[in-house]
């Protein structure tokens, strides 16, 4: 985690991303935990951060940091025109130092109308003002609008996939969907789960080299071959393989 917030604080020196989107190729990929994480390494008495639960499609955040608030991001976006709407109603403080927590609130039929809403995008532009770093934990991108969407509004967005899980095929596909918020995407996180929820190993990849000792990146004509490590290619080979012992 402390080469992941070397290399963010790196970036901000001239980018100021402020709104960080943290999203996932799969379900069960490790994104709400490594959102968790991230909102508490970065966070510090004069840098504080807001953690934002915008996966409304299965939300998970409030029991990992077992907060359970009444309101939360929706009903923040429903009451935002109302004359005596009070921000600081939807919003708790966490078990983190100098981290804030808004939860998710009502589940509505249609998620993506929300994101795609100018309330969402004043709420942004107010709890950038309030914070140093605003960090929404998204839903896992596959076949779903939700993501991108979000990622169109914020300044920066990094993907988490599971080592062993995610498949090099798919994610691809998914960097392809991504290529208009290509100069957004501050990395990718692989996380592998040992035993415990805790226990995850992370590896950063941004678009100045690889780090964490996996060899320099090869030399392609796909912009986005730089988030495809040799560790997240040999998952791959590696799961390609047993398939073709099972059959």
């Amino acid at each position: 985690m402390t080469i992941i917030k070397t290399n963010l604080n790196y970036r901000n020196i001239e980018n100021k991303q402020r709104s960080i989107l943290v999203t996932g190729d799969l379900p069960g990929c490790g994104k709400s935990t490594f959102s968790i994480l991230l909102a508490g390494v970065m966070a510090s008495p004069e840098k504080k951060v807001v953690l934002i639960d915008g996966d409304l499609r299965k939300p998970t955040l409030h029991q990992k940091l077992r907060l359970y608030p009444q309101k939360g991001l929706v009903d923040c976006l429903l009451a935002m025109d109302q004359n005596d709407f009070d921000l600081n109603d939807f919003i708790i403080p966490s078990k983190y130092d100098n981290v804030d927590f808004i939860s998710f609130g009502q589940v509505p039929q249609r998620p993506v109308d929300f994101f795609e809403s100018e309330q969402f995008n004043k709420l942004l532009r107010m709890l950038e003002e309030k914070y140093r770093y605003v960090i929404i934990d998204a839903p896992p991108v596959r076949n779903m609008a939700d993501p991108y969407m979000i990622g169109t509004k914020v300044d920066g967005i990094i993907f988490v996939v599971r080592y062993g899980v995610s498949r090099i095929d798919r994610f691809t596909r998914t960097l392809r969907d991504f290529e208009p918020l290509k100069n957004k995407i501050l990395g990718l996180v692989i996380s592998q789960k040992k035993h415990r929820m805790r226990t995850y190993y992370y590896n950063y990849y941004s678009g100045y080299g690889s780090y964490g000792g996996y060899g320099r990146e090869k030399k392609t004509r796909h912009w986005y071959s730089k988030f495809l490590p040799h560790m997240f290619k040999g998952s791959h080979q590696k799961q390609h393989t047993d398939s073709n012992k099972k059959s």
